[in-house]
């Protein structure tokens, strides 16, 4: 922890830093983020692993698909990497840190962090969980929303052109739940527990439109 010590010793003095010591922060940087990733994924293939074994038939979990999460991790990593590439370039011989220039890396890892990590949170928080009648739906963003299956006076029923990297573009099914105007929730056939929930809404005489 001696290199690190005396790095941030530097960073707050305001003195210079070479480029050892930058890629060294970066370095740092890049650890703690794969950590996080590795835990946060993990989290997140356990929950996925959930919703494919349905409990019973009234009290069930639909989540999004698990497809990009993989993709957001090597994404992100590969924004670190090009970042590092351009900070220690050969051209750059010192780097003086001050505040200005630290705010300046936070804000480079500012797009890492849209790209990777803060997808694999946001699907972590969006879910539709079925409780005998009642539905309650956390979106991605905004507060959760509890409703009955008589809240909902009609389920659309239909199909879209999706691009995957096995298939290419497939068709795949969804369905747009409304009160009156407005819409409750959208959902494509590749969530887990799509074809569970379309079954207890047609059991509930939810009125479809296809």
């Amino acid at each position: 922890m001696t290199p690190l010590r005396n790095l941030m010793a530097r960073v707050i003095t305001n003195q210079s830093c070479g480029k050892k010591d930058v890629i060294m922060m970066f370095f740092l940087i890049l650890g703690i983020l794969s950590v996080l990733f590795i835990v946060v994924s993990i989290i997140a293939q356990k929950e996925a692993k959930k919703c494919r074994i349905i409990m019973a038939a009234n009290d069930f979990t639909v989540r999004k698909s698990t497809r990009n999460l993989s993709l957001c991790m090597v994404v992100t990593i590969i924004c670190l990497v090009f970042t590092l590439i351009l900070l220690t370039n050969n051209n750059v011989q010192i780097v003086t840190f001050n505040i200005v220039q630290i705010l300046i890396c936070i804000l480079l890892f500012i797009p890492c962090f849209l790209i990777g990590f803060l997808p694999i949170v946001l699907w972590l928080r969006w879910k539709i969980t079925v409780k005998d009648d009642q539905i309650t739906y956390t979106p991605y963003f905004g507060s959760k929303k509890i409703f009955t299956f008589d809240y909902i006076t009609i389920v659309k029923y239909g199909n879209k052109m999706d691009y995957t990297k096995a298939f290419g573009y497939v068709k795949r099914d969804y369905i747009k739940a409304y009160h009156e105007r407005g819409k409750l929730f959208y959902l494509l056939d590749n969530s887990d527990g799509f074809q569970a929930l379309v079954s207890y809404l047609k059991d509930k005489s939810v009125p479809f439109k296809w």
